[in-house]
């Protein structure tokens, strides 16, 4: 007979996301997040919900840096009605009981839980938020995510502040600091 075990260590998924602010409060534009064995989901807001933000919420650093990256990876655009039930798929997927969730920015966590919480049942996976942003500053880091965001142009054509590349760049900074590239 043989036990059922839980896993000995929770998979570890590297969070990003880019978002508009309405009326006091973040609106998801992106999100990306990365597994640390290179498993991928990215979701961008449909074009036809991106344009009915009135044009004053989209920053100049929006329109300027994010929005021209979208359209990049396939087959992410996605209703925002959708993003909640692809993102609670997802999670179970991984196959884990406990899923790290690395992220620099609070919000970026804040608006993983408002996705999953427009859920009416909880993933299968237990969540722990881990907040990385007290090592931003980390030279070993700072150097990964800058070569990191530079291989993600050449293979995927996004750079950084996209919300993937961002996430993929959160990771090579993570190894780093922890030291193990």
């Amino acid at each position: 007979m043989q036990l059922e075990t839980k896993n000995a260590h929770p998979v570890r998924l590297f969070l990003d996301t880019e978002f508009t602010t309405i009326r006091g409060a973040p609106r998801l534009l992106s999100i990306g997040l990365i597994s640390e064995a290179g498993e991928l989901k990215y979701m961008e807001v449909a074009p036809d919900e991106l344009r009915s933000i009135p044009s004053r919420r989209l920053t100049k650093f929006l329109r300027q840096e994010v929005l021209p990256q979208f359209g990049r990876i396939a087959d992410s655009a996605v209703k925002v009605t959708d993003m909640p039930r692809q993102l609670f798929n997802w999670l179970n997927s991984l196959g884990a009981d406990e899923v790290e969730v690395i992220y620099d920015f609070s919000t970026d966590y804040l608006l993983l839980e408002q996705l999953l919480g427009a859920m009416t049942e909880l993933p299968a996976v237990h969540l722990i938020p881990v907040h990385f942003g007290y090592a931003l500053s980390d030279p070993d880091g700072q150097a990964e995510a800058e070569l990191s965001w530079q291989q993600t142009a050449m293979r995927l054509g996004i750079h950084r502040h996209h919300a993937l590349a961002d996430a993929i760049a959160l990771r090579a900074r993570f190894r780093a600091v922890h030291n193990y590239l």
